[in-house]
């Protein structure tokens, strides 16, 4: 059986009431295309209805060709615009497209996206982050004050990533998360950056001279836990063959595979996982009051 495989965005809207994220879906789908990498525009179709908490669509892009922008003879290396080789370009066609499905589960604001679709056309994690972030930041200004999408980390992440027999740095990078997913303890810290009237946190610690390796408080380690999908961790240190290695939580991203049965479809199948939430990670457990350090 063929197997697809899925990317988990986490998509983050401040302040958020109840229907945000539908509605900048329903915008966006009725919008102009947007341009998000290069030549490279994106535009998304209209949604379904919602069952069961989840909507899908589809996400198109494809390359613009500038009609003013020379054109080179691949013989001759002789450069003409495309109205002087003659050449009339529609101007609704996009070119080098491709099309991927969606489904948005609206509980924890978990996007997933087809990363290969049937024509066998691919998108990375980060370009979908991208195309998705600049199509829906387009029509999100005076429904929401702050708006991101971030690539969600697998669950793993932060164990990988803080697996290091020795660390020397630990660097976080944190964007205030939505409060509706926290626990207590990752509540307190989103309290903390909201009392500073601030939209995002950035640390770094350094492990002292003499000392094997670092050891993260209780509080360091909900920061890393958030950041994970609000964001970024990173670790500098010693893997256990003694090389020196840098990893991120961006190195382990969110992503599903999964097997496409007989009879069944990439659409199906995306739209069961959104409705599982695949991958997500809704912080709704406390740490246990022995948790103090890394172990």
């Amino acid at each position: 059986m063929p197997i697809r495989e899925y990317v988990l965005l986490n998509v983050v809207a401040h302040p958020h009431p109840e229907g945000i994220y539908r509605r900048l879906f329903e915008l966006a789908a009725a919008g102009s295309p947007v341009k998000y990498r290069g030549d490279r525009y994106a535009r998304i179709s209209p949604i379904t209805a919602t069952k069961d908490g989840v909507f899908r669509g589809r996400l198109a892009t494809w390359s613009e060709i500038d009609p003013n922008s020379p054109a080179v003879n691949k013989n001759s290396l002789e450069e003409k615009t495309l109205e002087e080789s003659g050449i009339r370009l529609p101007g609704d066609i996009g070119f080098n497209s491709r099309i991927f499905y969606f489904a948005f589960r609206e509980e924890g604001h978990g996007l997933y996206v087809e990363l290969k679709n049937d024509e066998g056309r691919t998108i990375t994690p980060s370009i979908a982050r991208s195309a998705f972030h600049a199509i829906l930041s387009a029509v999100a200004e005076g429904l929401t004050d702050e708006f991101m999408v971030h690539i969600a980390s697998r669950n793993d992440a932060i164990g990988h990533v803080l697996g290091l027999t020795t660390i020397r740095k630990i660097e976080i990078d944190l964007h205030i998360p939505n409060p509706d997913d926290l626990s207590q303890d990752h509540q307190m810290v989103l309290d903390e950056i909201n009392e500073m009237n601030a939209k995002r946190l950035q640390t770094s610690v350094v492990r002292a001279g003499g000392e094997n390796t670092l050891l993260l408080t209780r509080r360091y380690r909900v920061m890393a836990e958030l950041a994970a999908d609000n964001g970024e961790v990173s670790v500098d240190g010693v893997k256990p063959d003694g090389s020196k290695a840098r990893l991120s939580t961006r190195d382990f991203p969110a992503r599903i595979k999964e097997e496409i049965a007989e009879g069944d479809s990439s659409y199906g199948v995306i739209g069961r996982i959104a409705g599982e939430g695949r991958e997500m990670n809704l912080f709704r457990d406390d740490f246990g009051e022995d948790f103090d350090v890394l172990e």
